[in-house]
């Protein structure tokens, strides 16, 4: 599985770096006859972003290339790869595409993308799903959705075995030295097993942009929600709140909270991310990759909302996943026969004393044909009849 999912990278990479590479590629075509469509920003469009985010129980690092297919002034077609590596050996690829369209007036930009996540689990485990975002971008309002659809299926983590043991009896016979009574014993063994698997499920969040402050950081502050079907049963469902801050053009602060903290590791996640202007076509016609990356640390300053048109695509950095409760794996049932003895009790008899002897009779042992009955104790673990 994993051979395939890198075989889908370098093949996805491949089509972006033709795109840009080739000539007369999408962006920079000129048609006889007609105006040349010219890139809103050729130099710029494009980012590579290092991150990583932490929680009281949970760190994680992760590196995320953008990278146009197609773009105009007013559309863009790109491609987005990104590597997640936590901390408890968990290991996510994502790879999508996504499409965003601005509207000059009244001044929003629209977005879609679809992706595929590969997720190799802490515990060896490998989960894929597919997800879809729709995004909107305005100067001061943004809203996201993201929806994520794990493939069916679960994989195992751990088993265990409960026994349970009866025990049945038949009539009780005797033989002339003991008592018998013959018996069944059934034992059933249960396996239950524990698994872990991809959660369904949604989040969403509207923010706005802090005013007055815009000028020397960009500050944005959102709430939303968020829905996962639980595999023990119901929704995991909550409250979930960000703040964003970009310090400078490259450099921005993220602190969010969720209600449900064994989603990401704690109820407060907090972030940090550098951005940087990154072409990657560039490294076949000779131009540097990360041109303009120095202005990545200059102060933020007011920009037009084309700017944000190559901007860092928020998704959940975490493929959810959750474990069951148990559930049985197999049912075995054995049957063992045998029969329990009680010996009988043979107490020694003495003979009548003899006439005019004066004294007592020499003892002798009780002949098969003595009318008395020996007396019979019932050992205390034998079953009474009838059980």
């Amino acid at each position: 599985m994993t051979t395939k999912f890198h075989r889908s990278l370098t093949i996805a990479a491949i089509a972006a770096l033709s795109l840009n590479v080739l000539p007369g590629q999408a962006g920079n075509t000129t048609h006889s006859g007609k105006k040349a469509v010219v890139p809103a920003e050729p130099d710029t469009f494009g980012r590579l972003t290092l991150g990583t985010k932490f929680s009281e129980d949970l760190q994680s690092g992760y590196i995320d290339v953008l990278n146009s297919l197609y773009h105009t002034d007013n559309a863009a077609l790109f491609l987005n790869l990104r590597g997640t590596f936590d901390d408890n050996d968990q290991q996510i690829f994502s790879a999508g595409l996504g499409f965003r369209y601005l509207i000059e007036d009244p001044g929003v930009i629209v977005g879609a993308n679809v992706f595929y996540d590969y997720l190799n689990t802490g515990y060896g485990n490998e989960i894929n799903q597919i997800g879809f975002g729709a995004e909107i971008l305005t100067k001061w309002v943004d809203a996201r959705f993201n929806y994520y659809l794990p493939e069916s299926g679960r994989d195992l983590i751990r088993t265990y075995q409960v026994s349970n043991t009866s025990r049945s009896f038949g009539g009780l016979t005797a033989t002339p030295t003991a008592f018998q009574r013959p018996f069944r014993t059934t034992t059933t063994t249960t396996t239950f097993g524990i698994f872990e698997q991809g959660l369904e499920g949604w989040n969403a969040e509207a923010g706005v942009l802090v005013p007055g402050l815009d000028e020397y950081l960009e500050l944005r502050i959102f709430a939303g929600g968020y829905s996962y079907q639980d595999p023990k049963g119901g929704d995991i469902a909550g409250f979930k709140a960000r703040a964003e801050a970009r310090v400078t053009e490259g450099i921005t602060l993220d602190l969010e909270y969720w209600e449900d903290e064994e989603l990401v590791g704690g109820n407060w996640v907090g972030g940090v991310r550098v951005s940087l202007p990154f072409d990657i076509g560039k490294l076949f016609t000779g131009g540097n990759p990360f041109a303009g990356a120095g202005d990545a640390f200059r102060p933020v300053g007011r920009k037009t909302l084309r700017a944000r048109m190559n901007e860092f695509v928020h998704r959940s950095h975490r493929i959810q996943t959750e474990t069951t409760g148990p559930q049985t794996v197999s049912t075995t049932t054995t049957t063992n026969a045998g029969i329990l003895q009680t010996d009988k009790d043979m107490p020694p008899v003495t003979k009548p004393p003899t006439q005019g002897s004066g004294g007592e009779s020499p003892e002798r042992e009780e002949s098969p044909d003595s009318k008395e009955s020996p007396e019979f104790v019932e050992s205390p673990d034998f079953p009474p009849d009838g059980t």
